[in-house]
């Protein structure tokens, strides 16, 4: 498996915080890399800058973009917690892991 986009993300992100917890970036971002059981070398693919593994870069547009549709938001410096309306996408199951989702959202 390679790092995924994005937007393939938002459902991971959304189970990952709706135990009501405040993560780090840094958290859901090794959270996620178990999740998907990613290797060693996927999880330390560097962006071309070399400032910032791939998957880290991919986390920060997924948080970006659901803190656009409030669905989660920022509780400090790269915390983040999920909002009511991120329980309720949760609770009902709601399909957000397409590349359209952000366009359909009113950002």
């Amino acid at each position: 498996m390679s790092v995924p986009k994005f937007t393939e993300l938002y459902v991971p992100v959304l189970q990952l915080l709706a135990d009501g917890r405040q993560y780090k970036r840094c958290e859901i971002v090794d959270s996620i890399a178990d999740t998907l059981k990613l290797s060693e070398a996927e999880r330390s693919e560097m962006t071309k800058s070399g400032r910032e593994t791939y998957l880290s870069r991919q986390v920060y547009w997924a948080t970006r973009y659901l803190i656009l549709t409030e669905l989660i938001k920022q509780a400090g410096r790269d915390n983040f917690v999920i909002t009511d309306e991120g329980l309720k996408a949760v609770r009902s199951g709601e399909v957000i892991g397409s590349d359209t989702f952000a366009d359909n959202q009113e950002l």
